[in-house]
């Protein structure tokens, strides 16, 4: 949200690290319980679940002076609200196994989380599990498609034991954020 309002182009690190500098993030729960973030004092609960806003995530998220700093301030509040998260290691939310617009359940999360956790007892150098309906397509690295395919069996039966009836390999590979090539720049610079 901060390099949108600064015009800023949200891949490139020269123009997004000088923004963390004094960059003052918070979160506190509302009276109700609602969970609330706050960005040098204003709340952008909203504005950071805006289309546009969780569009560009994956591209300044990427950089790693931003994922450093990102990480530094989810421990922290992690910490601060006594939260087993702040000593365990960083991880990408399961929601971003999702396309965007996708409904989420408990149930979901936790069938992609059980695969996505089954294919990496394989040693993948880089993997996910992306859901499309009933469709579970597989991201690993390009030089790891041997060693997923001699395990074809295995996790074919597997993921299909989970309730996902049509299996894929991405031909692609991994790429983190690939679900973020589907939103339309038109909506991403709109903000």
């Amino acid at each position: 949200l901060k390099a949108l309002r600064a015009g800023a182009d949200p891949g490139d690190p020269n123009q997004v690290v000088p923004l963390l500098a004094g960059l003052d993030i918070g979160m506190d729960y509302s009276p109700e319980g609602e969970q609330r973030m706050f960005l040098e004092g204003e709340d952008v609960s909203q504005a950071i679940r805006e289309h546009q806003v969780s569009g560009i995530t994956s591209k300044v998220s990427a950089i790693p002076e931003v994922r450093a700093f990102l990480l530094d301030v989810q421990r922290r509040l992690a910490e601060e609200y006594g939260l087993s998260a702040a000593s365990k290691p960083a991880a990408p939310c399961l929601a971003t196994r999702f396309p965007y617009g996708t409904a989420l359940t408990y149930e979901k999360l936790e069938q992609v989380g059980k695969g996505e956790e089954f294919l990496k007892r394989f040693a993948f150098q880089n993997v996910r599990l992306r859901v499309h309906g009933d469709i579970a397509r597989i991201e690993v690295c390009g030089t790891d498609f041997e060693k997923l395919m001699g395990h074809k069996g295995e996790i074919v039966s597997f993921l299909k034991g989970l309730g996902y009836p049509y299996i894929t390999l991405d031909l692609e590979g991994f790429r983190s954020g690939s679900m973020d090539e589907t939103v339309p720049e038109n909506i991403i610079k709109r903000y």
